[in-house]
């Protein structure tokens, strides 16, 4: 697992991938998954969406700190949600990356 300062580390060097592929994440995602059996978004837009992965919706270069906490407690005292299951498509765009997710997914105008 790695430390805050260590993650940090990665950050400012641009290998934040290491994180991802660190045994702690992939454990904690894995357990995430488990439990959260659709993606956090589309149940959220009563639709059901897979969940393919694990996002961090206060994202890990912004609060290296809560890298693997599942929730955050405000200074309000309010609990908050930060590790989510989410499919593919939402988690592009929720960092803003949706139209590179479709072209990759669409090689003509008929969309197939």
């Amino acid at each position: 697992m790695y430390t805050t300062e260590q993650i940090k580390e990665l950050i400012r060097t641009g290998r934040t991938e290491e994180f991802y592929h660190d045994h702690a994440w992939e454990k904690l995602s894995s357990r995430i998954r488990k439990e959260q059996r659709e993606c956090w978004y589309c149940k959220q837009q009563g639709r059901v969406g897979p969940n393919e992965l694990v996002h961090h919706r206060y994202e890990l270069k912004q609060y290296p700190e809560w890298a693997y906490q599942r929730y955050y407690v405000d200074a309000l005292g309010n609990k908050h949600i930060n590790l989510v299951a989410v499919c593919r498509q939402c988690h592009e765009q929720q960092h803003g990356r949706l139209h590179a997710f479709e072209r990759k997914h669409y090689t003509n105008a008929e969309r197939w």
